[in-house]
């Protein structure tokens, strides 16, 4: 059986200035095929939260982008708000 260790807040940085920034983005197929419940995408140059939930087979059902003065929590840690402004400052 192979086994991914599940993170319980799983995000990556995305930034077209950075090479490796093509691969983090695509990852979500393999964390979405093993179960991972949310998956965030902090894109640094537009200061935009891109969260992936709900997950469905390859793919997640629910993608929202958040910037500015919305705040976002993670479904593993409701209580712990975060405002997206504070991601990037």
């Amino acid at each position: 059986m192979h086994c991914l260790p599940q993170p319980t807040w799983p995000w990556s940085l995305k930034s077209p200035r950075h090479r490796w920034v093509a691969t983090s983005a695509s990852n979500y197929p393999i964390y979405a095929s093993h179960g991972i419940e949310e998956y965030w995408i902090a894109d640094i140059d537009r200061e935009t939260l891109v969260v992936h939930r709900q997950p469905r087979g390859k793919t997640y059902v629910e993608v929202s982008q958040y910037s500015g003065d919305a705040s976002i929590a993670p479904l593993a840690a409701p209580q712990e708000v975060v405002a997206v402004r504070d991601i990037f400052n």
